[in-house]
Order: C-alpha cells, then sequence, then structure tokens
C-alpha cells in the first residue's frame, strides 16, 4: 500500500506571519478570559433576580434565581451563585465546605456573569412573591407558619384547630 503525502515549503518571513498570527490570536483569547474577573457584575445582576444560565455545551439554557453574588474561596474575582429550578446544578449553595447560599443538593450553581441572560418573562416574579409574603406577614401577626407544636395555648390555635381525624390519632 503506497502513502501520498504532502509537504509544504515556507519562507522564513510567511512561517513568521503564520507563528504571529497564531500567538496574537490565541493570547489574545486568553487575555480576555484573563481579564474577565476584574470587570464589574453589570448592575440587573441582583439576588432574586430570575435568570437563564447559558449552557456551555450547546444545550438549552438553564433557568433560576441568582442568590449570590461576590468573591468566592475557590476563584479569583466574582461569581454569581444560582439557584436553578430544576436539579442540573453541581452542589447545594457550598463549595468545599464554605456555604455561600442554601439550597436543594444539584440545585446550585456558581458562573461568572458573562454566563447569565436576564430572564424578561419570569423577571422579578420571585421578588414580588417574596414581598408580598413578608407584608402579609407583618400585616397580621397571627399568620405566622406553624412548628408543628401543640395546638391549645399558641396564638395560631384559631388558625389551627384540631379535626376528629387528629384527635383519634393522638389516642
Amino acid at each position: 500500500m503506497k502513502r501520498n503525502s504532502l509537504t509544504l515549503h515556507l519562507s522564513d518571513e510567511e512561517e513568521s506571519i503564520c507563528d504571529d498570527s497564531a500567538s496574537t490570536c490565541s493570547f489574545g483569547s486568553r487575555a480576555d478570559l484573563d481579564r474577565l474577573h476584574e470587570s464589574p457584575v453589570p448592575s440587573w445582576v441582583q439576588i432574586g433576580e430570575s435568570v437563564m444560565v447559558a449552557s456551555s455545551r450547546g444545550g438549552s439554557n438553564k433557568t433560576g434565581v441568582v442568590q449570590f453574588v461576590g468573591n468566592v474561596e475557590f476563584a479569583p474575582g466574582p461569581w454569581v451563585g444560582v439557584e436553578l429550578d430544576l436539579p442540573e446544578g453541581k452542589n447545594d449553595g457550598s463549595v468545599n465546605n464554605i456555604r455561600y447560599f442554601k439550597c436543594r443538593n444539584r440545585h446550585g450553581i456558581f458562573v461568572r456573569h458573562d454566563k447569565l441572560i436576564l430572564d424578561k418573562k419570569r423577571r422579578g416574579s420571585r421578588k414580588q412573591a417574596s414581598v408580598k409574603r413578608q407584608s402579609l406577614n407583618s400585616s397580621n401577626p397571627n399568620l405566622v407558619r406553624s412548628s408543628g407544636g401543640s395546638h391549645g395555648n399558641s396564638p395560631n390555635s384559631s388558625l389551627l384547630r384540631p379535626t376528629a381525624a387528629s384527635s383519634a390519632k393522638k389516642k
């Protein structure tokens, strides 16, 4: 079996041009990547903001809510912690035993701000729900989450009344 081969002969000047352009391009992209941690986080990236995390592998974007913005121990520069809607993340809001925010297992992910897209369809929906819940609790002190304690003497006894079924279970 005979192999065909091609030998390319370049002059010194042509080799120099190829080497310079390749090194400039690769250095330029690496330098840009290294400088990313120096760029400021956009003002819209705030805790409670609904976002989409752009997929680095060409898959679909992941949706979630910003839970942390700031410096971390595991890498230089500002990072954004996002609580994802689905268990497509890498953590529960902690990395190397340092907790940055709290969420369910595999719902947390840390990304650079350039991977975030403002989710205009859901923008502020969780922020508004949180504010409504806080104002509702402060306007009516009787609306407090049940701790699962006794029903008799608590200030919430008007909200939590024993039923025949629950009384029968206690006997």
